[in-house]
């Protein structure tokens, strides 16, 4: 009897990990492709720019929820293709590493003082 409710109990668990992993995927809530771009370039960023930490790269897109405003993730798809491909030496060099950190900090800026930040209306791209 006690063996039946262990496995019982195990298969629970595993039903319950199976449906919190697939549910977003289901939902069409999983991850998107400008966010997973900006992942792979906070590495990049982490291992060049000294000044930068990924905890300052802000890469989930916030849908807003009910009635507020969509925030996207703090570097655009573009921008983070260009920074994957660029070396360290032109990261630093070229300025990338200052922009993104300045963007980084107008984006906690705002969401300190409760005000939406949206990378699209930047009029200067972190990696030109």
């Amino acid at each position: 009897m006690l063996a039946y409710l262990r496995r019982m109990v195990r298969s629970a668990s595993w039903a319950v990990a199976c449906v919190m992993v697939l549910a977003p995927l289901v939902t069409g809530a999983g991850i998107r492709a400008d966010d997973l771009a900006c992942e792979h370039a906070a590495i990049v960023l982490d291992e060049c720019c000294p000044l930068l930490t990924t905890s300052q790269l802000d890469c989930d897109y916030d849908s807003g929820g009910c009635g507020g405003e969509p925030e996207p993730a703090l570097l655009t798809e573009r921008e983070s293709n260009c920074i994957r491909q660029t070396s360290c030496e032109e990261l630093v060099d070229d300025g990338v590493c200052e922009r993104v950190l300045a963007r980084a900090d107008a984006r906690a800026d705002a969401k300190a003082a409760g005000e939406a930040f949206d990378v699209s209306e930047e009029e200067e791209s972190v990696c030109p």
